[in-house]
């Protein structure tokens, strides 16, 4: 999400489905613009905090920066393009 106001920058979130499919929220992050190194840097983040689980999926807006950063730092996970974009 794209901060807009006093502060500048994108709010990365990454979500989990339990499961009762239930979300919840994992980890937060701001970086200042979608560089591969912000997102390597989110994503390096969040492989800190829970690993690489068996059958680790991401369901993002296929943005080439997340991308990059998913593949560099999750190297067994699967990327999936989020429905909302899909359509």
């Amino acid at each position: 999400t794209f901060l807009t106001w006093r502060f500048r920058g994108l709010l990365c979130i990454a979500y989990a489905v339990d499961g009762h499919n239930w979300m919840y929220l994992v980890a937060v992050g701001v970086i200042d613009s979608e560089t591969n190194e912000n997102w390597v840097w989110f994503m390096e983040r969040l492989n800190e905090a829970i690993g690489s689980p068996p059958r680790l999926t991401f369901s993002t807006n296929y943005g080439q920066a997340m991308m990059n950063g998913v593949r560099e730092v999750f190297l067994e996970a699967e990327h999936r393009k989020c429905m909302y974009h899909l359509v």
